[in-house]
């Protein structure tokens, strides 16, 4: 994942690298999406999956599987916490200090919520945590 395009049309490049494993294409009845696993690396090169962050309650959401509509060959829509059919999570936030994804539901100069993800597409990852 490059950088993410905020519903007030700000886009904000990652510092961190985030990316998604463990794609699989998913077909049902008109619905037609991948689903995932969302990872990141940093600046130490340290990969991890990304299965829960914190919310603006302090409390923890389970994040993955992520579920991924692509609208062309370089943005794609992502909704955090798939399961069974059901987004129950929705949609992330960035947290445009750090220039990463977050769990913050908030709108302000802090936070904003993420509309569009900007990505390019990279064979064989190698990642230390077995994911790739």
């Amino acid at each position: 994942l490059e950088s993410a395009i905020c519903h007030d049309k700000e886009t904000v490049a990652f510092r961190p690298k985030y990316y998604v494993d463990e794609l699989e294409l998913v077909e049902e009845d008109e619905n037609v999406y991948y689903r995932g696993r969302l990872c990141v690396t940093d600046k130490n090169g340290n990969t991890r999956i990304l299965n829960a962050m914190t919310n603006e309650k302090q409390s923890r959401d389970e994040i993955n599987p992520v579920r991924i509509e692509l609208r062309n060959n370089s943005t794609f829509w992502l909704v955090a916490g798939w399961k069974g059919g059901s987004d129950f999570l929705g949609t992330l936030f960035l947290d445009k200090i750090r220039g990463g994804i977050c769990n913050i539901a908030r709108e302000d100069k802090f936070y904003g919520e993420i509309n569009i993800y900007e990505f390019k597409e990279e064979d064989h990852v190698q990642s230390d945590n077995g994911g790739g």
